[in-house]
């Protein structure tokens, strides 16, 4: 399974899930993805959900900034990425604040 999240406006993004199964799997007998789809579509309505209210608290007049988790190392990189293209007009992997971390 795939998604692809298309900016559509600052508060607004259009989700494309697509579904992919092995040629082998298609064709068998009795195949049938209703199953994984409709667990996916519940638990990614859930995360939506989630992301939605996250981007309404950050909206807010009275959202402040803080410190991140040492359990957000995904998102401290990707920050880091982004800033750094900025910064110095070209993108390479940052440096992981937790000097455990495996690539």
């Amino acid at each position: 399974m795939t998604h692809i999240l298309c900016p559509l406006a600052p508060d607004r993004t259009r989700i494309e899930c697509e579904w992919l199964f092995s040629r082998e799997a298609v064709e068998s007998d009795g195949f049938d993805p209703t199953y994984a789809s409709e667990f996916w579509d519940i638990t990614n309505e859930q995360d939506w959900k989630a992301c939605e209210a996250v981007q309404r608290g950050v909206s807010s007049r009275g959202y402040r900034q803080g410190p991140l988790s040492p359990r957000e190392d995904a998102v401290y990189d990707l920050i880091t990425l982004v800033a750094g293209g900025y910064l110095e007009g070209g993108v390479a992997r940052p440096a992981s604040r937790n000097p455990e971390a495996v690539w």
